[in-house]
């Protein structure tokens, strides 16, 4: 929830389907629930962006992102149904995206 995602979104990004582990997690034996350490959300946060995030960073409304996503040609980094949440690689933001 910490990262602006659904848990059963952070276990599947956890699970290792997506190109190996995109968020590492740490185990504790006997524990049901992995624990993601601070390191890794900060790795996490500087590596992907959920939609939530940037509405806040770019201070802008819904269908305005959208827009700017679209005319920069941003795709989602996973596919948003099967994860169940919206990521893309801050990478793919260009420079001139105000954010």
């Amino acid at each position: 929830m910490m990262l602006g995602i659904g848990s059963a979104a952070g276990k599947r990004l956890n699970s290792g389907q997506y190109n190996g582990t995109v968020l590492k997690s740490v185990s504790d034996p006997g524990e049901e629930d992995a624990w993601v350490m601070p390191a890794a959300m900060a790795c996490f946060r500087s590596r992907y962006a959920t939609f939530k995030s940037l509405l806040i960073e770019a201070k802008c409304k819904h269908p305005q992102l959208k827009r700017m996503l679209a005319a920069h040609d941003v795709k989602p980094a996973f596919d948003p149904k099967t994860l169940g949440a919206f990521l893309c690689r801050r990478a793919d933001l260009p420079d001139s995206f105000e954010i």
